[in-house]
């Protein structure tokens, strides 16, 4: 199935994973607007009825989101978390389904614990608060519309001039925005709603860092210093 017919708004367009599911989606022939945040702030409620109103999308890709996972660890990283990841995704689902077009949201790995193993979709129990707020964001959504539930790394994550270390070990079913974009593009092309869980074969976190840059260095994840529980291994079951 290709896009030819269907009419894209992606939010969060200059993201990793925005930039590179721009590409995928118009080389399947979908027509892709993806305002800036200064057009389409998706925590103002009028501006977002206001624009969707507008474009009259067929779908919504919302890619847009507060993602430092450490920073949302603080009063003001909270506050932020909330307004964009749960106001501003409440806003566009609800503007969505007012003006008839389903959402393809973008969730995260970290609904899950961590601690464990081939979580499905249920197992829900986040230690961090931006998995707190990603949860609550998927519950805006209703039957008709696809919940993506995921992990990416820019290419060029480590390198001399980016991180030379990562943590390790750590599980994950994650891979580079291209990847997980091509995927996610599948994932549309065969009208897949619900919640899904996406991404490639189990690694370590170890296995990308080395195929960005074979050099880096390993950290011992039992010695990171941050603010919330960190996940070692976030793998689920996979759906696509």
């Amino acid at each position: 199935m290709k896009l030819e017919h269907t009419n894209i708004l992606l939010t969060g367009g200059s993201g990793r994973l925005g930039r590179e599911l721009i590409k995928a989606l118009r080389k399947a022939d979908a027509k892709v607007i993806a305002p800036s945040s200064e057009v389409l702030d998706i925590t103002d409620t009028s501006m977002t009825f206001q624009a969707i109103s507008w474009h009259a999308p067929t779908m919504i890709v919302h890619c847009a989101a507060y993602t430092d996972v450490p920073g949302a660890e603080t009063p003001e990283g909270r506050l932020e978390a909330n307004r964009i990841n749960i106001h501003g995704t409440k806003n566009i689902a609800h503007a969505a389904h007012y003006f008839g077009a389903k959402v393809i949201h973008i969730s995260t790995d970290y609904v899950y614990g961590g601690t464990g193993n081939h979580y499905v979709g249920d197992g829900t129990y986040p230690t961090s608060y931006y998995g707190i707020t990603k949860l609550v964001a998927e519950s805006f959504m209703d039957s008709e519309d696809l919940v993506i539930r995921t992990t990416l790394k820019g290419r060029g994550t480590w390198g001399k001039d980016a991180y030379t270390k990562v943590l390790h070990p750590v599980r994950t079913n994650g891979d580079f925005a291209d990847v997980i974009a091509e995927k996610i593009t599948k994932a549309i092309c065969d009208g897949m709603k619900g919640t899904v869980n996406l991404g490639t074969e189990e690694k370590f976190l170890l296995d990308l860092a080395v195929e960005d840059y074979p050099e880096v260095e390993i950290m011992d994840v039992n010695l990171v210093d941050v603010p919330y529980k960190y996940p070692r291994d976030c793998t689920m079951k996979l759906d696509i």
